[in-house]
């Protein structure tokens, strides 16, 4: 139990979690996580999949890219 808060605690600062975001989970679950963000911010999107699904022992997969008409976008990404 000590270790899995000790990892959260570890993940936490890595993915900046003191910090505002406008990348914003919108589905999340055992087999992967979508995110919907400004255009332009895939690559925050990408570095939280890929935190999110390593904290399961997976990889991030991008498996859609929907790009929005009001200039934000979502991105589907599998854990594998």
């Amino acid at each position: 139990m000590v270790l899995r808060a000790v990892a959260a605690a570890v993940l936490c600062l890595l993915a900046g979690c003191g910090t505002t975001s406008d990348v914003r989970a919108m589905n999340a679950g055992a087999d992967g996580v979508t995110y919907e963000f400004p255009l332009g911010r895939q690559d925050e999107a990408r570095r939280q999949a890929m935190l999110y699904c390593a904290n399961l022992g997976r990889v991030a997969v991008l498996r859609a890219l929907q790009p929005e008409p009001d200039g934000l976008a979502s991105a589907a990404y599998d854990c594998r």
